[in-house]
């Protein structure tokens, strides 16, 4: 079943974020997978709707993240979600909120960065791969609906603050440029 899948993956998570020599950068579902695993909540957006939008985060006054993003007071980023991270775990420290999220940037213990955006996701993939799914899942109510939300979509344009966070979940792995393979970076 899928609880019982879900509660799998929870133990699994609790295990690993363990170890205290591992770095995690955990995106939308993963931020809230982890979350939960260390003691958060997940609920429904309070507002009842499927956030899907292009979001501006605020970033808290402390955020520097690696030195990516001093300077910077918010990043605008794409959003896919029905629920969030309502509540932090114990010694989570919120970076950014936004209108469709209290907590869509948060960090633990220095290691673990969470992220309830997607700066893994461009215009494009939202409005051909993802746009469909939601009207076919019923996600989104009707065409008019997913017209709307692909407008939005791809009114976002450049600076691409995606390309910025990419940046700093390299740098937040340790991860050097030649070992990140996405297109994006190298085309950066």
């Amino acid at each position: 079943s899928l609880v019982g899948r879900i509660a799998q993956l929870l133990a699994f998570l609790r295990e690993a974020l363990a170890v205290e020599s591992l770095r995690v950068v955990a995106v939308c579902f993963g931020c809230q997978a982890v979350a939960v695993a260390l003691g958060g909540r997940v609920a429904r957006n309070p507002s009842g709707e499927f956030v899907y939008r292009r979001e501006r985060l605020l970033l808290e006054e402390q955020t520097s993240l690696g030195g990516r993003l001093e300077r910077r007071t918010e990043l605008a980023l794409l959003a896919a979600h029905g629920q969030q991270v309502v509540a932090l775990p114990a010694g989570a420290t919120r970076l950014a909120s936004s209108r469709g999220s209290p907590n869509e940037l948060y960090v633990i213990q220095g290691r673990i960065l969470g992220c309830q955006a997607h700066p893994e996701f461009d215009p494009v993939h939202l409005t051909e791969r993802i746009t469909p799914a939601l009207l076919a899942s019923g996600v989104l109510p009707d065409q008019r609906a997913a017209d709307e939300a692909d407008a939005s979509i791809n009114a976002f344009t450049p600076p691409d603050d995606a390309l910025v966070m990419r940046r700093v979940f390299r740098d937040w792995l340790g991860l050097t440029a030649t070992e990140d393979r996405s297109s994006d970076e190298k085309a950066a």
